[in-house]
């Protein structure tokens, strides 16, 4: 296992995912909110130069990363980059304990095939959409109906039957049968950059979409923070509630593939 590699994917796919929901955002400026010189990020990302622990302590404050992947990050850095040999044995057997204890650690949250290849949205599109009555199950007819180049689009219907999700014989596609949980309140970077990709693409059906084929609407509300438990339980069952509902409807001939997203987050600052 490459450690350099590893933290250096952590950071890059942090950026990665701040520049998806902001197309301006620049490495300069994820430099400084990292608190670092944009020429010691480039030169961190060119492996030319590494982070010290106390840089590397200023960069996990800087982003919103669980606890757990921060002491990863912090382990890393100090596998690499620590002046002793042994306090580089200790962190290396520290990152060695986590993922034996823990199967969703570290290749989880930068690059398991499972999780991070599809975070890209297109790729539920390709499996709902095979589900349409109106394309024939191939690659050529999923153009019809998904907003995507052929050549995405074959590579990720490559992708989706290397994983098992759906089958080709002689060129013909289905779906097979999968269900993928995830702990939402606790993101991964994978799924911050599917989520960042499907809000992008709810701003583009504001603009392109009649008020007949979308709805979105918002509430501002001050609340209790007590309560913000309940609301997220209660989102939750809506959601659950309308795929109930479209799974067990009388109506199963499917022409349309819909994404239904909720935001709730905090618009005041903190106090």
């Amino acid at each position: 296992m490459d450690y350099r590699d590893k933290y250096i994917e952590m950071l890059k796919t942090e950026y990665r995912n701040r520049h998806s929901g902001n197309e301006m955002y620049s490495l300069r400026a994820y430099a400084r909110d990292l608190g670092l010189e944009p020429s010691r990020l480039s030169m961190v990302f060119s492996k030319s130069k590494g982070l010290s622990l106390d840089k590397a302590k200023k960069v996990v404050e800087a982003v919103k990363w669980s606890n757990e992947d921060k002491n990863i990050f912090l382990n890393l850095i100090e596998t690499v980059h620590a002046r002793s040999r042994e306090s580089r044995r200790v962190a290396s057997l520290r990152i060695k304990n986590y993922l034996s204890l823990n199967t969703l650690g570290l290749e989880k949250f930068v690059e398991d095939d499972f999780f991070k290849q599809i975070a890209d949205p297109i790729h539920y599109q390709i499996i709902e959409a095979l589900k349409l009555r109106n394309i024939s199950p191939r690659i050529e007819s999923l153009r019809k109906v998904i907003d995507y180049p052929h050549l995405e689009i074959k590579s990720a219907v490559g992708r989706l039957i290397l994983l098992g999700l759906i089958k080709s014989v002689k060129g013909k596609l289905s779906v097979q049968e999968y269900i993928l949980r995830t702990n939402e309140k606790d993101l991964s970077m994978a799924l911050r950059q599917h989520h960042s990709m499907q809000i992008k693409k709810a701003l583009r059906a504001i603009n392109e979409q009649s008020i007949h084929e979308r709805t979105l609407s918002s509430l501002t509300i001050a609340i209790p923070k007590e309560i913000i438990p309940e609301i997220f339980e209660k989102i939750s069952h809506f959601r659950k509630e309308i795929n109930e509902y479209i799974l067990n409807h009388k109506q199963q001939e499917k022409t349309a593939v819909y994404c239904l997203s909720t935001q709730f987050f905090r618009l005041s600052k903190e106090i």
